[in-house]
């Protein structure tokens, strides 16, 4: 083996032995996170904050910072929030939403985030953008590169050619937007309803690897340079380098972590998105898994109980495509008809990946919502 072979492989070896560490150093929620999180969820309302101390308090939730008569004595306390007066905020549903327009993406911001940034992603080229930089950046950060040319796939690419190539028997699991409820469809059945519009529809798990149109397509070549899991999954696990998105106007996916922590590349065929992004830290992972564990917390006051300065948006157009490194938290929105292709790999600089994973183990997620052969990948990946 060559010399930077050698310090490229430790290299590996030592990063992904310190995002173990880091993994296992799961800190719980502070008080202050906590009663942010009651903050965004009750905004306006009174409320009673219960501590696992004994001591009781009563305040007003109304704007941040949340201030109490009294500061607890330890910064790790746990809280129970109780409602004493409930007063409704009405909200206009997502499935209204269907305007293309940049003028509304204000629209959409709304939805999620009471103010948020304007987006850091980058605009890159595809030379700018490649595995020595990656490797000499260590990493990289949200971007978005314009006509990638070593990505292909059929110039037609419509519902029709679809359902051509992929039958119109399949069976998928699509996702009733507006109930936030998964139904099996057939294929046929779905370009249908694109046509009828009694619900708005989404597809988001459709791996199409060894399909006929997926062998007309190829992925980035940044991608399968650093996809760990193309040269370390094992045999018999499923592909997830190419999902095949079909989503409806006014269809909305929630926060989520994308499994085992991993990278995206995002291509949109035709259409549009509005990614709602949150960068990944402790403290931002750790809020966005109490939505998942706290009982009667909705996801959606996630978003504003994070600072501003690490909340983001950007509009995705055809014929761009999003990288999103590892452990970003995000939502999406589809303003109008959108195909989209994309992916999911696990790489050397994946500095969440460790985490998410754990964090999986711990909210006790299905193996059908976690990174295909992940414990496997990582462990090969260390012993060469």
């Amino acid at each position: 083996m060559k010399r930077h072979e050698q310090e490229h492989m430790r290299s590996l070896k030592y990063l992904q032995a310190e995002m173990l560490l880091q993994a296992m150093d799961q800190p719980r929620l502070t008080f202050e996170d906590q009663l942010r999180l009651a903050h965004a969820t009750y905004s306006g309302q009174r409320v009673s904050v219960q501590l696992d101390s004994g001591d009781r308090q009563l305040a007003v939730v109304d704007r941040m910072p949340i201030t109490l008569s009294t500061r607890p004595a330890l910064s790790r306390e746990t809280v129970t929030v109780t409602l004493l007066e409930t007063h409704v905020r009405i909200q206009t549903p997502l499935s209204s939403i269907k305007a293309a327009d940049d003028a509304d993406d204000n629209v959409l911001l709304g939805r999620i985030f009471t103010e948020g940034r304007g987006i850091v992603v980058n605009d890159v080229t595809e030379s700018e953008f490649n595995v020595h930089t990656v490797n000499r950046d260590k990493g990289f950060g949200p971007c978005i590169v314009k006509n990638y040319r070593s990505m292909t796939m059929p110039s037609d690419l419509t519902m029709e050619k679809i359902v051509d190539l992929l039958g119109r028997d399949r069976l998928l699991s699509v996702i009733d937007s507006d109930a936030q409820e998964d139904e099996a469809m057939a294929l046929g059945d779905l370009a249908h309803e694109f046509i009828q519009r009694t619900k708005i529809v989404n597809v988001l798990s459709l791996e199409i690897s060894n399909t006929k149109l997926g062998r007309l397509i190829n992925v980035p070549d940044i991608v399968e340079q650093l996809d760990l899991a193309s040269r370390f999954r094992p045999k018999d696990t499923a592909g997830t380098l190419k999902y095949l998105i079909l989503s409806m106007a006014g269809s909305f996916t929630n926060f989520h972590v994308d499994f085992g922590g991993s990278s995206v590349y995002y291509h949109v065929v035709i259409g549009s998105k509005v990614f709602y992004l949150v960068r990944p830290s402790k403290q931002t992972l750790s809020l966005f898994e109490a939505t998942e564990t706290i009982h009667g917390l909705p996801r959606a006051s996630f978003a504003d109980a994070i600072d501003i300065e690490d909340r983001f948006f950007v509009r995705l157009r055809a014929g761009e495509t999003l990288f999103l490194p590892s452990g970003w938290i995000h939502a999406v929105a589809t303003p109008e008809d959108s195909i989209v292709i994309g992916g999911n790999f696990l790489h050397e600089y994946g500095e969440w990946q460790a985490y998410v994973a754990h964090m999986e183990t711990r909210l006790n997620y299905p193996e059908t919502q976690r990174f295909p052969g992940f414990a496997d990948i990582i462990h090969s990946s260390l012993s060469v």
